[in-house]
C-alpha cells in the first residue's frame, strides 16, 4: 500500500460535495488502494482533512487566470464630482486589483454508493505543461 501519486501546493479553488472548502496550501495524495486525499500542511506535520475512496475518477488539467480586489465604483454629484469619483475609482481599482494564474487540476469522483463530487485544485508555482507531465508518469 503506497502513494501512487503525490502533488504539493495546492490551492482549493473550487469544490462541490466535499461539505466546505477550506483555505491554504495542501498536499494531494492519489494512493494505489483507489482512495484521495488531501493533507494541511502544519507546524507539527501534516493533517489528513478528505480521504475518499472513489470508484470513478476523472482528471481534467487546464490553465486558469484569477482576478481578486478592486470593485470600486466612482460617482459624484455633477460633472465635476463625478469625474472626481471616476478618477479615484480607477485609481483604487489600479492600485487593488492582483491577477494570478493557475495551473488546474479538477477531479470529478464517483463514490461506490454513487455520490458525484468535484474539486478543482490550483497550483500557482506550477505550469499546466509541468502538471501534465506529473501526471503521465
Amino acid at each position: 500500500m503506497g502513494n501512487y501519486l503525490v502533488l504539493e501546493g495546492a490551492e482549493i479553488l473550487e469544490a462541490q460535495g466535499w461539505g466546505g472548502t477550506p483555505g491554504g496550501t495542501f498536499s494531494i495524495q492519489f494512493e494505489d488502494t483507489g482512495c484521495l486525499s488531501v493533507y494541511k500542511q502544519g507546524i507539527f506535520g501534516s493533517k489528513k482533512l478528505i480521504s475518499m475512496g472513489f470508484w470513478y475518477l476523472e482528471i481534467v488539467v487546464g490553465t486558469v487566470g484569477i482576478q481578486t480586489g478592486g470593485g470600486f465604483v466612482g460617482g459624484g454629484f455633477g460633472v465635476a464630482g463625478a469625474v472626481r469619483g471616476i478618477a479615484a475609482a480607477s485609481l483604487l481599482n489600479a492600485l487593488t486589483t492582483k491577477n494570478s494564474e493557475y495551473a488546474v487540476l479538477t477531479t470529478f469522483l464517483t463514490e461506490p454508493n454513487g455520490t458525484e463530487k468535484m474539486c478543482a485544485f490550483g497550483f500557482k508555482h506550477k505550469r499546466e505543461s509541468l502538471l501534465r507531465d506529473e501526471l503521465a508518469e
